[in-house]
C-alpha cells in the first residue's frame, strides 16, 4: 500500500518504514555484525523520528502564530524533546556529501543529549558513527551516508523553516 497524501504531507505507512529500515540495514550487512548494526539503524531511526516530530510541531506553531519567531522559539523550547539547531536529520541530510559524516552525526547526537538534559542523558553514549567498526574512510562514508539517504527517500519531501 503506497503512502497516502493529506494536505501536501505524505503519510508513511508501516510497509514504507519496513522498507526504509531494511534498505538501511543493507548498508551495514557484511561490514559489521547484525547485533551491532541494529544500534546504528535504531539510532538513525530515532533521530529521524525526533526531527519529524519537531518539524511538524514547528510548522503547526508557524501556522498558528504566524511570523512571531520569538514566541515560536519559546514554545519549541518547551516541547517534549528539544532539537538544537544543526542537529536534525534534515541538517545531516543537507551535508551528507561533505566529508566527516560520522563526526557530524556524533556531534548532532551529543548536542541532542545536552539539549534534553536528563531525558536523553547517555542515550547515545555507546554509539559512534565515526568508528573504525564501519571500516576505512570509503566504507565509513558509505555507511554514514546511505542510511541518511535511504530514510530520506521514504519521507515527505516538504520542509519547514526550522529544518533548513
Amino acid at each position: 500500500m503506497p503512502a497516502s497524501t493529506t494536505n501536501n504531507i505524505t503519510q508513511i505507512n508501516q510497509d514504507d518504514i519496513n522498507k526504509a529500515v531494511w534498505n538501511a540495514c543493507d548498508t551495514f550487512r557484511g561490514v559489521i555484525s547484525a547485533d551491532t548494526y541494529k544500534d546504528f539503524i535504531l539510532t538513525m531511526l530515532f533521530l529521524k523520528y525526533l526531527s519529524d516530530v519537531y518539524r511538524d510541531e514547528y510548522n503547526k506553531l508557524v501556522e498558528q502564530f504566524g511570523d512571531n519567531p520569538e514566541l515560536i522559539h519559546a514554545m519549541m523550547s518547551k516541547q517534549r524533546f528539544v532539537l538544537p539547531e544543526g542537529a536534525s536529520f534534515w541538517d545531516l541530510y543537507e551535508q551528507r556529501h561533505q566529508p566527516g559524516n560520522g563526526q557530524r552525526i556524533d556531534e548532532a547526537l551529543h548536542a541532542i543529549e545536552e539539549a534534553n538534559g536528563t531525558k536523553l542523558k547517555n542515550v547515545f553514549q555507546d554509539i559512534s558513527f565515526n568508528t573504525d567498526k564501519l571500516g576505512q574512510e570509503k566504507q565509513k562514508k558509505r555507511a554514514t551516508t546511505s542510511p541518511i539517504r535511504r530514510f530520506w527517500q521514504r519521507h515527505t519531501k516538504s520542509k519547514c523553516r526550522a529544518c533548513g
